[in-house]
């Protein structure tokens, strides 16, 4: 029986111009077969990584019941695994051998017999940090459900709940000012009466009060079904309704610790690039956008 060859393609990152050069290179060099062999067929290949995954989901979920402490990445497969399992489910259907073998082919060099377009898919991913997106990106952040998934803003917003939703809004604008991202920060104000809903610019990013009736989900479905259709789109929330919901609307979600952890990393990556690496504080926690008052209100909480 012959077995199936599989593409293991490695590559650094590569800015915009020099991708789209090198794989207009390696276009030119393919020479055109009508058909793909079936011994490189992917679904085994996808098959294999995907038990993989399933492997560390149910360890994940072991760790979870024994109380152990999983990192932000592994929340991510927790929250995402009946998405990857959805869509490994819609691939199986979808590409079927007949239909892959009918896609054009490559019959020269290490790809022979491969599908071009599979080929070329792979090149891009393997040389873009496994991220293909486009032109425009947007970040739909639920503003009370981070606060409230913050131990820190948790605490100020017992304090204050306007403190709280004015830290979050400077933590954002550094976020935003490092990311490049559209960022839309959207707060619930169903339960005020009379609410008209209001959209602020704040420095770089964008605030929205919701009207009365108008949940912050409710605001953010609607604008991820909006803009989903021609932009990248990603919404920080850990509600899993609505990450369900996002998703089949075609949004990436975030959870609120996965944005911690990116916010602590950017700041400590300013940290080091600003000033050297301070030697007496590592600069990426989030408690350094407390002032020392708010600290000492927080401290007393306790």
């Amino acid at each position: 029986m012959e077995k199936n060859r599989y593409l293991n393609i490695k590559g650094a990152n590569l800015e915009k111009e020099q991708l789209n050069k090198y794989i207009t290179q390696i276009a030119e060099e393919h020479i055109i077969s009508k058909h793909s062999d079936k011994d490189t067929y992917p679904i085994g290949k996808l098959k294999e990584n995907f038990e993989i995954i399933l492997d560390t989901y149910e360890i994940l979920n072991e760790h979870l019941k024994l109380g152990i402490k999983i990192h932000s990445a592994g929340e991510w497969i927790l929250d995402n695994f009946y998405i990857i399992e959805e869509t490994v489910k819609q691939i199986e259907r979808d590409l079927t051998l007949k239909k892959y073998t009918n896609f054009v082919g490559i019959s020269n060099g290490p790809y022979k017999g491969f599908a071009r377009i599979y080929v070329l898919a792979s090149e891009i991913v393997a040389y873009t940090d496994n991220k293909i997106e486009r032109k425009d990106s947007y970040l739909l952040v639920d503003g009370y459900n981070i606060i409230f998934a913050w131990e820190e803003l948790s605490e100020l917003a017992r304090i204050n709940i306007d403190s709280a939703r004015d830290l979050l809004m400077d933590i954002l604008c550094n976020y935003q000012g490092y990311k490049k991202v559209n960022l839309i920060l959207v707060f619930d104000a169903y339960k005020v009466h009379g609410g008209q809903g209001a959209v602020l610019q704040y420095h770089n990013i964008h605030v929205v009060y919701t009207k009365e009736a108008e949940t912050a989900d409710q605001y953010i479905e609607k604008v991820t079904n909006e803009l989903g259709k021609k932009h990248n789109v990603t919404v920080a929330t850990s509600d899993r309704l609505e990450q369900m919901i996002v998703w089949g609307q075609g949004a990436k979600r975030l959870s609120a610790n996965g944005l911690r952890e990116e916010i602590e990393h950017i700041n400590k990556e300013i940290k080091e690039k600003s000033e050297g690496l301070d030697q007496h504080s590592n600069g990426n926690s989030l408690l350094d956008y407390f002032s020392e008052e708010v600290l000492e209100a927080v401290k007393k909480m306790g």
